[in-house]
């Protein structure tokens, strides 16, 4: 009888434990949720910022004009994450893995049907900083995965015969020519 007393006081206090878990996340959920709402939008620490460096902007100009006699557009600063996503075989536990190796990585550049933006060619500029070790591991993996996914792409490290690289690497779709792509309408 005692046995079981003492198996009640131990169920006891783990519903005790397990009620006091449930309430303090809880609570703490509840004041997450109320110091964002009490953000004080003056007090912000944002503030605003050019989208290209001064070098990348030399290098936008380049590229736009190279773009115009292609009949291509260009845009800047694209999610790797608004290009290619997670497969739906990958299973639910892994999604979120792999989604976070893309979600924070942005290509420089992009040229793209200016009738659909299909994407044609991706642009990476790269400067001293891409010599780092972990800057390379960055570049081979957006590679890869570009490459993997159907993407072309260009390392740069300026506008130096920036044309003829295109031309080599670029194969440009004539709008008669019935490849099989996807293209948006």
């Amino acid at each position: 009888m005692a046995f079981l007393k003492y198996v009640v006081y131990a169920l006891l206090i783990i519903f005790a434990i397990a009620l006091y878990m449930v309430y303090t996340a809880y609570v703490q959920i509840k004041n997450e949720s109320e110091k964002e709402e009490k953000i004080d939008i003056e007090k912000t620490p944002y503030k605003r910022k050019h989208l290209l460096t001064k070098h990348e902007w030399q290098f936008y100009k380049n590229l736009k004009d190279i773009a115009d006699k292609l009949n291509l557009c260009v845009l800047a600063k694209v999610r790797l994450a608004d290009l290619i996503e997670v497969s739906a075989e990958v299973e639910a536990k892994d999604k979120r893995a792999y989604l976070n190796k893309i979600k924070s990585k942005h290509i420089d550049f992009m040229l793209c049907r200016k009738e659909n933006l299909y994407p044609e060619l991706i642009i990476e500029l790269n400067d001293s900083s891409h010599k780092k070790e972990d800057r390379v591991k960055r570049d081979i993996f957006v590679e890869k995965v570009l490459e993997k996914t159907g993407y072309k792409i260009l390392f740069v490290y300026g506008s130096d015969d920036l044309e003829k690289q295109i031309s080599e690497k670029l194969t440009i779709i004539d709008s008669s020519n019935k490849e099989n792509k996807e293209i948006i309408q």
